[in-house]
Parts: C-alpha cells; structure tokens; sequence
C-alpha cells in the first residue's frame, strides 16, 4: 500500500441529522472543509481507508451517499464567491 500523499475531495448526502453532524465532525478531523458537504484533504491510502472505515461504522447506505475522488496532483482549486482560501493548502 502506498504511503503517498494524494489530494482527495470527500462529499457525502446523509439524510439524518445525527449522522450528518457526527460525519462533519470526523471529517473536519482530517480534511478541510470547502462546502457544506465536501472537503479536501491530502491522504495516503490507510488514511482514506481508516476514514471510510469509521464513517461505515454508522452510515445508512440506504439513505445516504459518501464518496471521494482523487484529484490529480498538479491540480489547483478555483473557486468564485465566499471561498475557503486552498492554494497550497491541504490538510493531514
């Protein structure tokens, strides 16, 4: 398994509110949060593993929605409005 850091966004669609607050919460732990409901972080693959793993241990796959998307290394954000501010920013 790589130790390599990749840049990854996280989104998720959680119906419950109590889930929805804990799942923000054990994000923000690790990624920075950009939207209400999608974060970016820089992750090796245990440290995504780890991470799904626990937002699995409560998540209702029939009701909500969790992905991520690795995002090319050379990739910068751009954003337009009320933005976090991201250059060469990426949380551990």
């Amino acid at each position: 398994m790589s130790r390599e850091r990749r840049p990854v966004l996280i989104c998720y669609d959680i119906a419950d509110p109590k889930r929805l607050r804990r799942a923000f919460r054990d994000l923000r732990d690790v990624a920075l949060p950009v939207q209400k409901s999608v974060f970016v972080a820089d992750l090796t693959q245990a440290e995504l593993d780890r991470v799904w793993r626990r937002l699995g241990e409560y998540l209702d796959p029939a009701e909500d929605k969790l992905q991520a998307f690795a995002l090319r290394d050379a990739a910068r954000p751009r954003s337009l409005g009320r933005a976090v501010a991201l250059a060469d920013t990426w949380v551990v």
